[in-house]
């Protein structure tokens, strides 16, 4: 081959190596293009189901409330019979699981020290309860009771109740005498709580693939609700949690969220150990967090378009290294010749 032609052939393939080089980066970039529209569109989708879940959430908690602070307003409006306060418990909303009111040590009657009528789903049955033939619910350890003596009315962190036998989430709210024109005194305690199995059974109805779930944190990260009733039951704090595991995405989402913040991360989820979406956001009502967990081997590409994709990219990669070592041998065979040359004309 003539050197003239040598040199045309290498810049022919010098030419089609560059082009082909470009070409993979071309169909590379493409192919990121592709999987960050389907992650970025995936994430926004779970973002506002996260959103739209801790909404319904929000609403389901809520309507604890109305129903508390009527009952609480009438019977400081006026003295309910008997009969009529059990009624009023009777009629409580289907949604809820209980309802109930504990007055103050002899303040529903002079002849009795304590009476709390409670009207709750049990065993799956409706049933009327006094609390106080279960337990002293004026002790001082009693918080749900003492709280919102002191306190005024607010939302407690979920609690196992010894009456209902059931971890229950609760609005309480005082009452006052209907009979004394001081109200300073509150006579007792209007009380309405919804089971945490409900809020589970709610989470449990949400869309999170095959092996994704949700979860709920109290305001101070303790885990209330989750896939692994073990963290609930045991009353596991998120923070330690992400300790023991060495999970510092984990503390770092939850310190955020706990903090009112809406989180977005990346990390490997505390059930299974897979690469995950982490998304939390706040349940206005109580101050909790709802978390949505999505696992990243579950983002929805279309595995034809994926794999036609990958093959393009190998291809044209393989074509522009069989052309960068053509180009190589010819400058190899020149340099040869040329080092033959000269050491048979020296």
């Amino acid at each position: 081959m003539s050197e003239s032609a040598r040199r045309h052939l290498q810049i022919v393939l010098a030419l089609c190596a560059t082009i082909s080089i470009a070409f993979t980066g071309y169909l590379f970039h493409g192919h990121r293009q592709m999987t960050q529209a389907v992650t970025q569109s995936t994430q926004e989708l779970a973002a506002a189901e996260t959103k739209e879940a801790a909404r319904e959430l929000g609403q389901v908690m809520a309507s604890l409330v109305p129903t508390a602070q009527t009952l609480a307003a009438d019977l400081s409006a006026k003295e309910l019979s008997k009969a009529q306060l059990e009624k009023r418990l009777h009629n409580k909303p289907v949604e809820l699981h209980g309802l109930g009111v504990a007055f103050a040590p002899y303040r529903y009657t002079n002849n009795q020290e304590l009476y709390a009528p409670y009207f709750l789903e049990q065993e799956g049955e409706n049933k009327l309860i006094n609390v106080a033939d279960v337990y002293n619910y004026a002790e001082a350890q009693e918080e749900w009771f003492t709280k919102p003596m002191t306190e005024g009315a607010h939302f407690l962190e979920p609690y196992r109740g010894r009456a209902s036998k059931a971890t229950i989430a609760e609005y309480v709210v005082p009452f006052y005498d209907s009979s004394e024109d001081d109200k300073q005194t509150p006579a007792g305690v209007v009380f309405a709580n919804q089971s945490v199995a409900h809020l589970n059974h709610i989470l449990s109805t949400l869309y999170s693939g095959a092996t994704g779930y949700w979860f709920i944190l109290s305001k101070n990260g303790t885990f209330l609700a989750h896939p692994n009733p073990a963290l609930a039951e045991e009353r596991v704090n998120a923070f330690d949690l992400a300790q023991q595991q060495g999970n510092s995405a984990l503390g770092n989402a939850a310190k955020k969220a706990v903090a009112g913040q809406t989180v977005l991360t990346q990390y490997q989820n505390e059930l299974s150990g897979a690469p995950s979406y982490l998304f939390c956001e706040q349940i206005q009502t109580t101050g909790w967090v709802l978390c949505h967990v999505f696992d990243k081997n579950e983002l929805p590409f279309e595995k034809d378009d994926l794999r036609r994709s990958l093959m393009q990219i190998v291809t044209s990669a393989l074509l522009s290294l069989m052309l960068v070592i053509l180009l190589a041998l010819t400058y190899a065979y020149t340099k040869s010749f040329a080092l033959w040359l000269a050491a048979t004309t020296a």
